[in-house]
């Protein structure tokens, strides 16, 4: 999803709310939302994760390995939480 989904989060003009949305879009927080059967990932942090340099000596050696890594966590953070953002 775009940064500016509205399924994502709720645009605000309050600079509180605008701040955490894009707090959660720079983390790469997934919205999960089960009754719906969907998942909204911010893109832009999708992009960041392919075009980042990779060290092969490092645990995330590479772009393939990051995303994996990053999907894991997201789907085991989700577990057993409501997340509609």
């Amino acid at each position: 999803m775009e940064d500016d989904d509205e399924s994502y989060m709720r645009l605000s003009d309050d600079p509180v709310l605008a701040a955490d949305r894009r707090q959660h879009i720079l983390s790469g927080s997934c919205a999960f939302k089960t009754c719906s059967r969907s998942l909204r990932i911010p893109a832009s942090y999708f992009i960041s994760l392919l075009r980042a340099t990779y060290d092969p000596s490092t645990e995330l050696k590479d772009a393939r390995t990051a995303v994996h890594h990053w999907l894991l966590v997201q789907i085991l953070d989700a577990i057993g939480n409501y997340n509609t953002l």
